[in-house]
């Protein structure tokens, strides 16, 4: 049975969506380190829970999907005011 051009193009397609996910969750992993932040407290930042930040940092999510991109800028920029008495 000969495979179909849309079969191809589909699977050439989930194949170019995989790679994106699995580069950008190395990427996210690699700053969140970077930063010196653990998953608990990148995740508290992002407003997501920890799970959800294992997926996206296994590959699992689209980072197109629930302004995540946008989460991950916030988390990393985060400023924090410091008291000292």
């Amino acid at each position: 049975m000969a495979t179909s051009k849309i079969s191809l193009w589909h699977k050439k397609f989930e194949d170019s969506e995989k790679e994106t996910r699995k580069k950008f969750g190395q990427e996210v992993k690699k700053m969140r380190r970077a930063a010196n932040y653990s998953r608990e407290e990148f995740a508290e930042y992002m407003h997501i829970s920890e799970e959800a930040l294992v997926r996206v940092e296994t590959g699992y999510v689209d980072p197109t999907t629930n302004r995540l991109q946008e989460k991950v800028n916030y988390a990393l920029n985060k400023s924090f005011m410091v008291i000292s008495l």
